[in-house]
């Protein structure tokens, strides 16, 4: 029995392409996720490979006695027409595989310190807005210490000799609880200091000092507004005037 006629317009892809652009919440796509970073590695490495063969190229032009392809550093126009000549390289290369194995070609070079300005990578919306001083210094100096003294010794921190591998969410969570534990203990510390000095002066003193340290603290370990700022020293300058003057009798 023949199989029944279908509008292609009415059914398959096109009427999913039509229920999905009726309704968005139905628009589901696979992204890729493995196949899109392997893409783009395997085109990071290209590159890489090409800009080792362009500095080289620019150093034979450089170093050529022929005085037109001295130009080339200088004059883009004569090296394009030079190029329509098919007398430059610097203009255009080809694309080849690298070979050689995995970090163990140019591309060992990729992720070497001289680049550290030329990096990107994925940002994760939950991300957005989240970092500061604080998680700026656990993600820096901090962890390079801890590395330095434990975290090298364990295997699953080394994906090879000069990459190291430590989850972004757990060195969020420690600063979260920095901040946690500080925002408990500014307030208390101040109350306790407070209790033990009499004079009147002193105590103003006191609660200048701790009122700055409490600000330059918030700006440091959060990323809080200017006015967020303003606001919660406001708020923690009152608290220790309302108890100086509960106990200043």
């Amino acid at each position: 029995m023949a199989a029944a006629h279908l509008d292609p317009l009415k059914h398959g892809y096109h009427r999913l392409a039509k229920q999905m652009a009726i309704d968005p919440d139905h628009a589901i796509f696979r992204r890729f996720g493995e196949l899109s970073v392997l893409n783009v590695l395997r085109l990071q490495a290209e590159l890489h490979d090409m800009e080792e063969q362009l500095k080289d190229t620019r150093l034979e032009d450089g170093e050529s006695d022929d005085q037109s392809r001295k130009l080339y550093a200088f004059d883009f126009r004569h090296m394009r027409r030079c190029a329509e000549e098919g007398d430059s390289e610097q203009l255009w290369l080809d694309v080849r595989d690298v070979g050689g194995g995995f970090l163990t070609g140019i591309e060992a070079s990729t992720w070497a310190e001289e680049h550290n300005n030329d990096f990107i990578g994925p940002i994760r919306q939950a991300n957005l807005g989240t970092s500061d001083q604080l998680t700026d210094l656990l993600n820096g100096k901090i962890l390079d210490l801890y590395h330095s003294i434990i975290g090298k010794r364990s295997k699953k921190r080394m994906l090879d000799n000069k990459i190291r591998l430590y989850s972004p969410r757990k060195i969020t969570k420690i600063g979260n609880a920095i901040v946690a534990a500080a925002s408990a203990l500014f307030p208390t510390i101040a109350i306790l200091v407070l209790y033990f000095v009499r004079e009147m002066v002193h105590r103003i003193e006191l609660v200048i000092v701790f009122t700055t340290l409490f600000a330059i603290a918030i700006s440091l370990c959060t990323n809080a507004k200017r006015s967020e700022v303003f606001s919660a020293t406001a708020a923690f300058a009152a608290v220790e005037v309302v108890y100086i003057g509960s106990t200043s009798n």
